[in-house]
């Protein structure tokens, strides 16, 4: 599997979504390689025209058959979502 490796596209996202391109950025509460909590730091971090109101806002949590099922905060065109059990 050569060149199958994580490649870190953050610095584009804040031109894409100035441009109205919808982000989503997602990670499962058990993965160890993208792990959640890295994910959602650097998200909070990113600077874009919608950073303070996205850090502003407050994880909506969505069931399944009354289980939840995951997590996602958005502002704007952005949004991440945590995916409880993946």
């Amino acid at each position: 599997m050569m060149g199958d490796w994580m490649k870190d596209y953050a610095g584009k996202l804040p031109d894409m979504l100035a441009d109205g391109i919808r982000g989503l950025i997602y990670a499962g509460d058990q993965d160890f390689i993208c792990n959640w909590m890295g994910n959602a730091r650097w998200v909070d971090e990113l600077e874009w025209e919608g950073h303070e109101a996205y850090n502003k806002t407050e994880a909506v949590e969505f069931e399944i058959d009354g289980e939840a099922a995951w997590s996602v905060r958005t502002a704007g065109p952005f949004s991440f979502m945590k995916i409880y059990g993946a």
